[in-house]
């Protein structure tokens, strides 16, 4: 993969997760076009692999069931770390705050994605982590 390739694949990706992020309070179904299926889901206490689109979108929107009460709005990604493995497989660490309409913080965020480019780039798996984790050892 050529210096060329590799940086656009970084900078589809980062504009992707950006997207994903700010878009994720909106609607389930169309947050869940950014998903790979099936996708693994791993969580601090389960994992989950998360079949149709239907799984897909219950996900999505039992995520946002427990966050509106807080005045959830939307998501802002702070930092974003992206290492390509393969010309379609990559590595994304996102550090994130979830906000409310006004922008102030609830709270800091992390997430470690695989994403897959098999057309084109999809989460695959996303891997919850502590914002603190979140480092540029991912930067290829």
């Amino acid at each position: 993969m050529s210096d060329e390739t590799a940086t656009s694949a970084i900078d589809e990706i980062t504009r992707l997760v950006i997207r994903y992020a700010a878009g994720f309070a909106g609607d389930a179904h169309a947050t869940v076009e950014f998903y790979a299926l099936p996708m693994i889901h791993v969580g601090p206490d389960a994992v989950s692999v998360i079949g149709s689109r239907e799984e897909a979108t219950a996900f999505v929107e039992g995520i946002l069931d427990r966050l509106r009460p807080t005045g959830f709005s939307h998501t802002t990604v702070e930092r974003c770390f992206v290492r390509l493995l393969h010309r379609s497989v990559a590595l994304c660490g996102v550090d994130g705050t979830r906000r409310r309409a006004d922008g102030s913080p609830i709270e800091r965020i992390g997430a470690t994605y695989v994403l897959t480019a098999h057309q084109d780039w999809r989460i695959r798996e996303l891997i919850v982590t502590d914002p603190e984790r979140i480092n540029p050892w991912l930067v290829a």
